[in-house]
Formats: structure tokens, C-alpha cells, sequence
């Protein structure tokens, strides 16, 4: 997934948000595809790809 690192502590921030996904995802009232997902949130297929995955896995 895409990820800054934080300046003062070293450790990766994200930089899409689950919110994000899950606004684009109501644009599409949860019926579209990764590459709409990430052309919506702006990002990767492969970013949109790992994101949606840990999300339906987390639940």
C-alpha cells in the first residue's frame, strides 16, 4: 500500500484512508470494480487491490 514515513518517528503513515475507500465506494453504492475504486480514490489498481482486501478481511 502506498505509505509516507513519518518525519519524526520513522514509521509509515497511509496515505489512503479506509474512509476513502469506503466514500468511493458509496459513489459506486458498493457495486464497481478495483480500477474504479482506485480511479475514484486516486491510487494504484494493486494499492486499491491490498486495500479492499484487508478491509473485507477485516470485516
Amino acid at each position: 500500500m502506498a505509505k509516507d514515513r513519518d518525519e519524526e518517528s520513522g514509521r509509515y503513515r497511509e496515505v489512503y484512508s479506509v474512509e476513502s475507500f469506503l466514500k468511493a465506494l458509496r459513489q459506486f453504492d458498493g457495486a464497481a470494480g478495483t480500477q474504479e475504486i482506485a480511479d475514484e480514490v486516486g491510487c494504484e489498481y494493486r494499492t486499491a487491490y491490498g486495500k479492499l482486501t484487508d478491509m473485507e478481511q477485516e470485516g
